[in-house]
């Protein structure tokens, strides 16, 4: 299931620990019922996801952290330059 960030709460900056709260990604589910059972579906496969099944996805997953480890590969660096320099330059077309 794809979520976007809802609320976001700066728990401790020094150790970048955050408490955030998901949500199904409106662009992706959109909330409908199927028969009773009230849940999300998707917009292009249709599948279905009730709210209960959501409900202890959420219970499951509460309190877990989310880690991330950095990205290292050769000319990582130079990507990032490029990069910055490429979302500048679009950024600066927009705005004109």
């Amino acid at each position: 299931m794809d979520f976007v960030i809802d609320k976001l709460e700066v728990v401790d900056k020094t150790k970048n620990l955050v408490r955030m709260q998901l949500v199904p990604d409106p662009r992706v589910w959109r909330r409908t019922k199927v028969g009773d059972v009230s849940g999300y579906l998707h917009r292009l496969d249709e599948n279905f996801i009730p709210d209960s099944v959501v409900a202890k996805m959420a219970k499951n997953l509460k309190g877990l952290p989310i880690t991330t480890n950095p990205v290292n590969y050769p000319g990582k660096r130079e990507y990032l330059k490029r990069s910055k320099r490429r979302l500048s330059a679009s950024a600066t077309k927009a705005s004109q």
